[in-house]
């Protein structure tokens, strides 16, 4: 009698063992017939990938928000080689300059820390002057990579004054900013009287600024 027990459990085990065979081989060959671009996936697209793609990068709306560092500052970094990766995806691709350097920005909270300034340094070769806003996030905030802001800042010095003044005065006005003095005095140095910290005197002299010189 306990024999014909084993048995049954036994029979009963491998008539189990062979349902989830079956089930999970229907489903590896569900999954390898499904395309690509179906699959669901939590991780990012790899940017090597898109650009290997040739997609074409939506432009960003003059009306999106600058970036804020402080909303990434939660992502983890990139490995090192993965970095590497992405950058010469990026940096080789026969995309527009403005559509790489969309891309670069994006990517930019996640660059290892010692890499910050080497990619700080091809963003700014790649941003066209009505993009600089885009960068805004960074170079009007008081904890933003010291490393970054510096290039950033390097570069917004020989943008157009349509395109630095008004980013200077946020510059300028930004509590505990590490560049703010410094940049408040080249306002002063720009403009014909130097307002203090009286920011509604400084925008009105900015915007008389390029109103005579768009």
């Amino acid at each position: 009698m306990r024999r014909t027990s084993y048995a049954l459990v036994g029979l009963t085990l491998l008539a189990l063992a062979v349902w989830l065979g079956q089930r999970s081989s229907s489903v590896r060959e569900s999954s390898e017939t499904t395309p690509p671009e179906a699959a669901v996936s939590n991780s990012p697209p790899s940017l090597s990938a898109f650009f290997q793609r040739k997609a074409r990068v939506p432009r960003a709306s003059s009306s999106a928000a600058p970036l804020d560092p402080g909303e990434s500052s939660l992502l983890p970094q990139l490995a090192p080689e993965v970095w590497a990766e992405e950058r010469e995806a990026i940096l080789s691709s026969t995309q527009p300059s403005s559509e790489k350097a969309t891309w670069l920005l994006r990517l930019l909270p996640q660059v290892p820390a010692l890499e910050q300034a080497e990619a700080a340094q091809h963003l700014a070769n790649l941003l066209e002057d009505d993009q600089v806003w885009q960068a805004a996030g960074y170079l009007t905030n008081a904890t933003a990579s010291p490393a970054v802001l510096e290039v950033l800042l390097a570069d917004l010095s020989n943008r157009p004054e349509s395109v630095r003044l008004p980013l200077w005065l946020q510059i300028a006005q930004t509590p505990k900013h590490p560049e703010a003095e410094v940049v408040r005095r080249r306002l002063a140095n720009t403009l014909p009287e130097d307002h203090g910290s009286d920011w509604k005197a400084w925008a009105a002299a900015v915007q008389a600024r390029l109103q005579t010189n768009p």
